[in-house]
């Protein structure tokens, strides 16, 4: 019989990520990302001096919010394939699945060069997409010239990218 010091109880957590395909999560997922959207949006257009914030603010902070959802969209799909390769002891698939991605991104994406890249591609598609999706639709019919449509669409990618992604659960254990 084990002591108690020596039971471990795995798979209680989930890596951060898949949390966004819990509905119960959406509860405060959906409050916070506008929030947050709507706080870096202000504080970007605040920092570039922009006048009239609270209309500009109120013009385009649902198309930003929206596009946010859809832009974590290709880079969730990347993290959530990963988990679904098929279990093998022998070749490839023993490779991806034990010890250089599936694990190893679920639990800690730092844990070899592997993971981290393909998690960083993740993101950073993820990145990309904020970005021109907000410059060319959400910031499109505002009035603001080019370089501060940029500015702001750079702030919105790098303060609302899911850097959770990288996330290494397995230190919950």
């Amino acid at each position: 019989m084990k002591s108690k010091k020596e039971i471990k109880l795995y798979n209680m957590l989930l890596p951060i990520w898949l949390l966004w395909i819990f509905p119960i999560t959406w509860l405060f997922i959906i409050p916070l990302t506008f929030l947050t959207d709507s706080a870096v949006l202000m504080i970007a257009l605040k920092l570039l001096k922009q006048n009239e914030i609270k209309k500009k603010l109120k013009k385009v902070i649902l198309k930003v919010w929206l596009i946010g959802f859809v832009a974590d969209i290709p880079g969730l799909f990347m993290m959530i394939i990963t988990q679904f390769v098929p279990h093998s002891d022998t070749g490839f698939l023993n490779w991806w699945y034990k010890n250089n991605m599936a694990n190893v991104i679920a639990f800690n994406p730092f844990g070899n060069i592997f993971a981290f890249l393909y998690v960083l591609c993740a993101i950073g598609i993820t990145f990309v997409l904020i970005y021109f999706l907000n410059l060319k639709i959400s910031l499109n019919n505002i009035d603001m010239n080019v370089k501060v449509k940029r500015r702001v669409s750079l702030a919105l990618s790098v303060f609302t990218t899911p850097w959770l992604f990288m996330f290494p659960s397995g230190i919950l254990y």
